[in-house]
């Protein structure tokens, strides 16, 4: 079979199921939520209509482009879970036994996942990037607050959040095909990301040592990546890098997870 042929089973495979519509879902309205509650903070905060509030808050023209990042900066959880889903959740449902028998080179079949992760990750990135931004801007506006949708630099930074999205899908895959257990999976990647990595980067605000391996986790590219960033402005972070700079990190970490998955668990036979 060819990479076309391959690439074109994986679509089918994947928008033949209900996870694809329910993880959708599931970002959209986690990232509106978020998104609507900080802008309302920010937006109530700047007008006057909180009283002691936290000088975060009070951040001027920064503001939308620091909710908006947050598609990124707390929904990048999303894609991970995407990329686990193409790889191990096959796995699990044992579906990858006839796509071995149709495609025996198991090259084809990652290659075609790569792809496929790269499109439906860029497709959920849109989701998150609308979500989030218009809930964000719908409050802004209401509050009052200019939301800053025709600037430049926001729209960029939409873009690039989509390209954090495809980024962070090839994670989830590389993650996927190393831990077939899909559970096991999944848990290893939201302990990393909701716990070590934020303990880390936290902690680096408070040992400098800890800064210069904390720049380097993949949340850290990734913000760096898209540009917004909670724990620069928090203090927990040090100087911030070039936007590609980020991009080629994250695309090292799903690199070498891909290949590491590639020569050990993907030669595997599948039981």
């Amino acid at each position: 079979m060819s990479i076309g042929s391959a690439t074109r089973s994986e679509f089918t495979k994947y928008f033949t199921t209900s996870a694809w519509w329910v993880l959708a879902l599931i970002t959209a309205a986690s990232l509106v939520f978020l998104a609507g509650g900080f802008a309302a903070a920010i937006g109530l905060a700047q007008s006057g209509a909180l009283d002691d509030v936290p000088d975060a808050a009070l951040l001027g023209a920064a503001a939308p482009s620091l909710v908006y990042g947050l598609a990124v900066n707390i929904g990048y959880i999303f894609p991970i879970l995407l990329g686990v889903l193409l790889v191990a959740g096959e796995f699990r449902h044992q579906t990858l036994v006839p796509t071995f028998l149709a495609t025996p080179k198991r090259t084809t079949v990652l290659f075609a996942k790569i792809v496929t992760g790269a499109v439906v990750g860029a497709g959920l990135g849109i989701i998150a990037v609308i979500a989030t931004v218009g809930s964000a801007a719908a409050v802004f506006a209401a509050t009052g607050q200019d939301p800053a949708l025709t600037s430049n630099d926001n729209l960029a930074m939409m873009g690039r959040m989509i390209l954090a999205f495809v980024l962070w899908t090839w994670v989830g895959l590389g993650l996927g095909s190393i831990v077939r257990n899909q559970v096991a999976a999944i848990v290893i990647a939201l302990v990393f990301t909701q716990l070590v990595e934020p303990l880390l980067r936290t902690a680096a605000a408070f040992v400098p040592a800890i800064e210069p391996v904390a720049r380097y986790l993949p949340s850290a590219a990734s913000d760096t990546l898209t540009g917004s960033n909670f724990y620069v402005m928090l203090g927990a972070a040090g100087e911030t890098q070039q936007w590609w700079v980020g991009a080629v990190i994250l695309a090292v970490y799903a690199v070498v997870l891909t290949a590491i998955g590639a020569i050990t668990t993907w030669r595997r036979d599948v039981d």
